[in-house]
């Protein structure tokens, strides 16, 4: 009947009989029957567009393609996460110890100084006219001595007169020290090394002991303090491992350890706060950089390791498509510790079997699958995990 469409007008009682007399009642049936199954084909073609292309294949006996990955062993951490600011342990403030009017400042914010190098050189006339004075003072008071001394030698003078010289000698000496450590204050150095924060003064300020210049900040020594919920407590100990890496520096990760708990309980917050050091032997990490700090609180070697993209869920159950001789076979898992690439799996998959971790969308168990991509290894070095991760 290919071309040929019959056109059937509303139907009638008289128009009815009309049409079996003249085409019989077989031919009638037919032309019904074959009415009835174009409509259930249309219906089945629909269906099946809405179940995508993987469920097409399937439903034709083809294969679907995949990618794949094995089972392999590797080492995994669980670890809580908090943000944080990297702070220096010693944030130092430099003062004059003298007063005077900068002549030159010799340190900016940024520069590295070393302990003792000179910052701020203030105006020194003064301070030298006094240290000359004390100079000239010593040598009369030396010369008036000796000769008090031998007049003493001889019986001409007292020991009273003999002893006060000796006394106005060691005064005079002092005085000299006094006014040699004057100009030695008038250039303000480093109490210590490190990277200048902030720089307060500038040229012709008149400063004084009260008056604050520098700001130094050391690198040796940086700290990140996190504040950890009091539930979590009896998973935090001192010396306890860390993991420091931040936005920033993409890429960059180092060690540290907790150096102090605060044995109080925040009671607004629930908190408790604890304060790790971090070891920055690349001088990358500066005081003010936000960070994310990993605290490690458990650790587990040569397990099975799955990449995260390879799990489904089912009711929060876990699964996965194992593939058994180009079948793909649904394998429930049990899992452990899990991090953001990868996850302990504890039963289900054994070491060397091939798991689709691209394509299973739509799968079904049962389905014959071809790799098309060559299988790559999960991720085995060590990371921070989020098994209970907080971000405060």
């Amino acid at each position: 009947m290919d071309g040929f469409r019959l056109h059937i007008p509303p139907p009638g009682r008289a128009w009815t009989a009309a049409l079996v007399r003249a085409l019989g009642p077989a031919t009638l049936l037919s032309v019904v029957a074959l009415s009835g199954c174009g409509k259930s084909g249309e219906a089945k073609a629909g269906s099946d567009a809405k179940k995508g292309p993987q469920a097409e294949q399937q439903a034709l006996g083809t294969s679907v393609p995949v990618a794949i990955v094995r089972v392999e062993h590797g080492d995994i951490v669980a670890s809580m996460t908090f943000s944080a600011t990297v702070e220096s342990e010693r944030n130092i403030v430099v003062y004059p110890q003298t007063t005077g009017l900068v002549e030159r400042v010799l340190a900016e914010e940024g520069d590295r100084v070393e302990r003792g190098q000179a910052l701020v050189q203030l105006d020194d006339d003064d301070a030298r006219i006094a240290l000359e004075r004390a100079q000239v003072e010593l040598r009369k008071l030396q010369s008036d001595s000796l000769r008090t001394a031998g007049l003493y030698a001889k019986g001409l003078e007292s020991r009273d007169a003999y002893e006060t010289a000796l006394y106005q000698v060691s005064r005079a000496r002092l005085a000299l020290e006094e006014a040699g450590l004057g100009l030695q204050r008038t250039r303000i150095r480093a109490p210590v090394g490190g990277i200048i924060s902030q720089r307060s003064t500038e040229i012709g300020n008149r400063v004084s002991p009260s008056s604050e210049v520098y700001r130094l900040v050391t690198l040796d020594s940086l700290i990140a303090q996190v504040h950890v919920p009091g539930r979590t407590r009896p998973h935090i100990r001192l010396d306890q491992q860390a993991r420091i890496t931040s936005d920033m520096l993409p890429d960059y990760e180092i060690g540290g350890t907790i150096e102090r708990i605060n044995p109080v309980v925040d009671p607004e917050s629930g908190t408790v706060k604890v304060t790790v050091a971090l070891a920055d032997s690349g001088r990358r990490f500066t005081p003010g950089m936000f960070a994310n700090v990993a605290l490690i609180t458990d650790r587990r070697a040569n397990v099975l390791l799955l990449p995260k993209e390879t799990l489904a869920y089912d009711a929060g159950q876990p699964y996965v498509f194992v593939l058994r001789d180009s079948v793909a076979r649904r394998t429930r898992l049990e899992v452990g510790l899990s991090n953001p690439r990868v996850v302990e799996v504890t039963a289900g998959v054994a070491p060397g079997d091939s798991v689709v971790i691209v394509g299973q969308e739509g799968l079904r168990d049962g389905a014959t699958v071809r790799v098309v991509e060559e299988p790559f290894r999960p991720v085995t070095k060590e990371q921070p995990t989020a098994k209970d991760t907080t971000e405060t």
